[in-house]
């Protein structure tokens, strides 16, 4: 079964040229152009990742982390952010807010594949397979 990645990125062509990427990987994906429409594809399909620019319309991708974190639903769900500041401006804040990593633009289609392809790797079953309710494992590590 094909993982599925959500790109939240304002950028018309590097949201093409990452999904185009990630398509021929193997992964399926989708793709949102600023906050609002990132935060509801990620409750609504709940991906196995997602891929943030910081610096997105609507609501940020701080904030966007924020929100995902406080739901129950979303709060495991690996978050890499993808961004044009640099690693000293933003990373202390994308740590302390529960991202998984901090990519700094222009980044290298290895260095990004690496990066997802680590957090897939530690991903624990977070939902159950027939119902899609929260797995009892991740309810335990959520309420530690």
């Amino acid at each position: 079964m094909n993982k599925t990645i959500l790109l939240i990125e304002n950028d018309k062509l590097l949201r093409s040229n990452f999904s185009d990427l990630l398509e021929l990987e193997g992964f399926n994906v989708l793709t949102a152009e600023d906050g609002w429409l990132g935060l509801t594809l990620a409750k609504v399909v709940r991906p196995d990742l997602i891929i943030c620019e910081i610096n997105i319309p609507s609501i940020d991708g701080y904030e966007l982390l924020q929100i995902l974190r406080d739901r129950i639903t979303t709060a495991k769900t690996p978050f890499i952010f993808l961004s044009s500041q640099s690693k000293e401006d933003g990373y202390a804040r994308a740590k302390q807010l529960g991202a998984n990593d901090y990519l700094t633009k222009p980044v290298e289609s290895r260095e990004l594949l690496a990066a997802i392809n680590q957090q897939l790797r530690i991903l624990p079953c977070k939902h159950s397979a027939i119902s899609g309710q929260p797995s009892a494992y991740f309810i335990q590590k959520h309420l530690k």
